[in-house]
């Protein structure tokens, strides 16, 4: 069961979750390994940031974390080719087709916004918006092999955690063993 004391204040995990983007998490991940970029395990939950203690502390409840008017400015990083670009543009239209949030190119004016980056440190976010420059990553190309793993890391940058981490997760949900791997029961 997940303790609801963990949601309610990530601190709760200790200052292990004060973490910085780290290029060991992915230094062995080949495209044709079959394992997901977004799980090297270095990270909150596997790919949340908490960019300090008073940001971890109140992640959950606090408005400044909203982006107002659920408008989002973003810069791409130079380091995308083209075929990424192509396919970060699509996740943006799909955002936009199926919510009301808008992410928007950054302008001069954007004192906050996301720098999706093609960092060699996995697929990661910080949750909500934690004010200037707020860095995702997008690592490619495991990141970019399909839209889940890019929404997923989106969302986080929106505010969203895990669902599966739920305080009230084990009230909807039921674990069947029998088809756990041996060694992955925990």
């Amino acid at each position: 069961r997940v303790d609801e004391g963990i949601i309610e204040n990530p601190l709760a995990l200790g200052d292990n979750i004060l973490k910085e983007p780290n290029s060991d998490a992915v230094p062995k991940w080949k495209p044709e390994s079959g394992k997901n970029p977004a799980e090297p395990g270095l990270y909150v939950e596997g790919d949340i940031l908490f960019p300090s203690r008073d940001m971890a502390r109140s992640s959950l409840k606090h408005p400044s974390l909203r982006w107002p008017e659920g408008i989002v400015p973003y810069e791409l990083s130079p380091t995308f080719n083209d075929k990424d670009r192509a396919m970060i543009n699509n996740l943006i239209e799909y955002f936009h087709k199926l919510t009301c949030v808008r992410w928007v190119p950054r302008t001069d004016d954007d004192d906050d916004f996301v720098s999706i980056e093609n960092n060699r440190t996995g697929c990661w976010s910080f949750v909500g918006r934690i004010g200037g420059r707020q860095r995702l990553n997008l690592h490619s190309p495991g990141c970019l092999k399909n839209r889940g793993a890019s929404v997923h890391e989106m969302m986080h940058a929106l505010g969203f955690l895990h669902e599966q981490n739920r305080w009230d997760r084990d009230q909807y949900l039921t674990v069947h063993y029998e088809n756990v791997k041996p060694g992955n029961e925990a």
